[in-house]
């Protein structure tokens, strides 16, 4: 019932099986015969947090999100999946939250020279904006229009 969404291809051992143009929280690796998930410290949320706290402080929280990747509580999802998987959902964002992380990627993929209905493509397929679709749009246009 899990299925990748992502192409194999292999460079090295180790290597990131994840398209690097999407936006996902998550980063799949297969190396030696293990498959690991780790947060994306590249995301535009997490990039740009870590780069607003202070540079004393850069590696603490990095280690805080390396923390909550090592603790993924993999036994119990997979029990919960083999057994009922469409009972599984991602958890609810609050607003605030969601809006921080829309600032964060608009704020980037723009700046790299994506268009506003590129990245919208790009935030229709992952979560949280995947499944909170409709408050994902309330927030762009508000952005969009605080910014014209």
């Amino acid at each position: 019932r899990i299925q990748s969404g992502s192409k194999r291809t292999f460079v090295k051992r180790g290597n990131k099986l994840v398209e690097k143009e999407r936006l996902p929280m998550w980063v799949r690796m297969r190396s030696e015969g293990e498959i690991r998930y780790r947060p994306n410290i590249d995301h535009p949320a997490i990039a740009g947090f870590s780069n607003k706290v202070p540079k004393e402080f850069q590696r603490s929280f990095i280690n805080c999100i390396a923390l909550l990747g090592a603790s993924l509580p993999i036994e119990t999802l997979y029990v919960d999946m083999a057994g009922s998987a469409e009972q599984v959902v991602p958890d609810r964002i609050d607003e605030d939250a969601l809006t921080q992380a829309v600032k964060s990627v608009i704020t980037v993929c723009l700046g790299s020279g994506k268009g506003i209905q590129e990245v919208l493509s790009l935030m229709k397929d992952v979560d949280p904006f995947r499944s909170a679709w409709s408050d994902t749009l309330r927030v762009v246009e508000s952005i969009i229009n605080i910014e014209r």
